[in-house]
């Protein structure tokens, strides 16, 4: 812990014996053993508090559900998640809805591209038949 031999650590006890007295020792030890244990459970429940903090953000920013488990979404890579919206409806009903038109005025714009050519082909065939 603080990178002390056995002569230091002898050493100490010697001084401590000296200082304090024999019959005071016993006492003086407890209650440095007693300031240890409060000050371990103090940080402990700082890193604990920390850690439900940390879990708690995490939640707020969506990267885990209210159950505490992982969203599976948030772990995919980057490249994954943009090719997944590009594929992926919108759960937005206007932006499904305009997205459905723009298909379907696309669709027909090139249906009416296709019908002048469908229609000189059939006059080809026919005329091809005719011969």
């Amino acid at each position: 812990m603080f990178d002390l031999g056995w002569m230091e650590i002898g050493f100490i006890v010697v001084l401590a014996l000296i200082v304090v007295g024999p019959k005071d020792l016993p006492k003086l030890i407890r209650s440095i053993s007693s300031a240890m244990t409060k000050a371990r459970k103090f940080y402990r429940d700082g890193v604990t508090s920390m850690h439900k903090l940390e879990q708690e953000i995490d939640i707020a920013s969506g990267k885990y559900d209210s159950d505490g488990e992982p969203n599976i979404y948030e772990l995919l890579p980057d490249h994954i998640k943009k090719s997944m919206i590009s594929v992926e409806p919108s759960r937005d009903k206007a932006s499904n809805e305009a997205a459905q038109k723009a298909y379907e005025d696309a669709v027909a714009e090139l249906k009416e591209k296709m019908e002048p050519a469908q229609r000189s082909s059939e006059d080809d065939s026919k005329a091809s038949s005719v011969v």
